[in-house]
C-alpha cells in the first residue's frame, strides 16, 4: 500500500550522498509503494531546462490505442485518416448562456474593466476564450472508465492522487500542474488497461508531462527516478511518456477545473481565502473518481458555491450564474458531493492534500469549518 506521508517528511534540501549505495532490488510497484528515502536527493532547485521542445501535432480527437511491446521504445503512430479516429464519449451538452440582463451586463463590464490595463489578463478576449473552454471540455470530457480496467480500483487511484499531491507539494509545482497531471492519467486510463504494477508509473508519467506543458522548467529525470523509489529505471519512464503521447494523440493542452475555478473567483471579487478554499475543494474532488461525472467547469462553480458559504458570503449572484452558465439549483448535486468529501476529509486515512492546506502558505483552508445548511 501507498505510505505517501514519508514523501512529506522527506527534506527539500539535502547534501548530496558521499557514496554510492547499493541498487536496490526492484519491486512490485503498487504492493509496496512506501518511497523510503534510502538515498537523499540532489539539489533539485537548479533544474535544468529542456533541450529541444516537443512537437505536438494537433488532431481534435484522440486517438485509438495501440499495443505497446515490451521491448524498445514504441513507434508513435499516428492516425493518417479521418476513419482511425474514435471520438470521446460526450454524456452531457453544454448548457446555452442565457440571454444578458441590462444589469448583468454593467456588472460583467466592470469585471472586464478591472483588467484592462493588464496585458496577462486578456480582458478582451475573455468571451472567446471562456467560450472556447466550454466548448473543449465537453469535446475532451472523460468518461467512467473503472469497469473497463479489470486490474485496478477506485481506491486504489484515490491512494495514486494523494501520493502524486505529495509529489507536487515536493517539487514546489503550479497548481495548473496537479490538474492537468490528473486529467491526463483518467483520459489514459479511459483509453487503454492498465495493469497494477504500472499504475504508479502511469500517475508520475502523467505528471511529468503536465510538467512539460506548465511549467517553465521541468524535474530532472533522476528526481522522479528518486521519488518513485527506483521501481523504474529512466528508459521505463521515456518509453511509458513516448507510448501515453501516443496514446493521448498529444492532445494534452485540454482543460481543466483550474481556469474555469480562477475566473469565476475573479468574477465572484471574494478574498484569498476564499480562494483557497475553493481550491482545497477541488483537489480533494481530484482524488475521488465519483467526480469524474461532473464537468470541470461544473466542480469550480460548485466550489465557489460552496466556499463562498463556508466564509459567510454572499450567495451565487446572477453574474456568477450569468458567467459560469450555472443556477444555484443545477449545482445542488455537485455541492452536495463537494460537502460530503469535504466532511469526510478530516477522518480520511489519505491526508496530503488536507495537510497541504492546513499550513498558513494556504491560508489554513482545510480547517474552514463547513456551514450548518446551505
Amino acid at each position: 500500500m501507498f505510505r505517501p506521508s514519508s514523501i512529506l517528511s522527506a527534506r527539500t534540501s539535502v547534501p548530496a550522498p558521499t557514496q554510492a549505495a547499493a541498487v536496490p532490488t526492484r519491486r512490485v510497484a503498487l504492493a509496496d509503494i512506501a518511497n523510503t528515502y534510502r538515498q537523499p536527493l540532489g539539489p533539485s532547485a537548479a533544474l535544468k531546462k529542456p533541450a529541444d521542445p516537443i512537437r505536438r501535432p494537433s488532431f481534435s480527437v484522440y486517438q485509438q490505442p495501440t499495443q505497446v511491446s515490451s521491448g524498445a521504445a514504441p513507434a508513435l503512430s499516428l492516425p493518417k485518416t479521418a476513419s482511425s479516429l474514435i471520438a470521446p464519449t460526450i454524456s452531457a451538452p453544454v448548457t446555452s448562456r442565457p440571454a444578458t440582463s441590462t444589469s448583468v451586463a454593467k456588472l460583467l463590464s466592470v469585471v472586464v474593466e478591472k483588467d484592462r490595463h493588464d496585458p496577462l489578463a486578456n480582458a478582451e478576449y475573455v468571451e472567446e476564450i471562456m467560450s472556447y473552454l466550454y466548448e473543449r471540455e465537453a469535446t475532451f470530457r472523460c468518461p467512467m472508465y473503472m469497469s473497463t480496467q479489470p486490474e485496478i480500483s477506485e481506491k486504489m487511484r484515490s491512494i495514486l492522487v494523494d501520493w502524486l499531491a505529495s509529489v507536487h507539494l515536493k517539487f514546489r509545482l503550479q497548481p495548473e500542474t496537479f490538474f492537468l497531471g490528473i486529467k491526463l492519467l483518467d483520459t489514459y486510463l479511459s483509453l487503454k488497461p492498465v495493469s497494477r504494477q504500472k499504475l504508479q508509473l502511469m500517475g508520475m508519467v502523467a505528471l511529468q508531462i503536465a510538467c512539460k506543458v506548465e511549467e517553465i522548467y521541468s524535474p530532472r529525470m533522476k528526481d522522479w527516478v528518486y521519488m518513485c523509489d527506483k521501481a523504474y529505471t529512466e528508459q521505463e519512464i521515456l518509453r511509458t511518456e513516448r507510448a501515453m503521447l501516443g496514446v493521448l494523440s498529444w492532445n494534452v493542452s485540454v482543460p481543466t477545473v483550474f481556469p474555469f475555478l480562477k475566473r469565476f473567483c475573479k468574477v465572484a471579487s471574494v478574498d484569498s481565502k476564499t480562494t483557497q478554499v475553493a481550491f482545497y475543494l477541488t483537489e480533494l474532488a481530484l482524488g475521488d473518481y465519483k467526480m469524474l461525472k461532473y464537468l470541470p467547469s461544473e466542480i469550480a462553480a460548485a466550489a465557489v458555491f460552496l466556499a463562498m458559504k463556508m466564509n459567510g458570503q454572499r450567495s451565487w449572484t446572477s453574474l456568477l450564474e450569468q458567467h459560469s452558465r450555472y443556477s444555484e439549483a443545477s449545482l445542488s448535486a455537485c455541492v452536495r458531493d463537494l460537502r460530503e468529501l469535504r466532511k469526510a476529509a478530516d477522518i480520511a486515512s489519505l491526508q496530503a492534500i488536507r495537510k497541504k492546506y492546513s499550513s498558513s502558505r494556504y491560508e489554513h483552508a482545510a480547517l474552514v469549518a463547513l456551514p450548518l445548511s446551505l
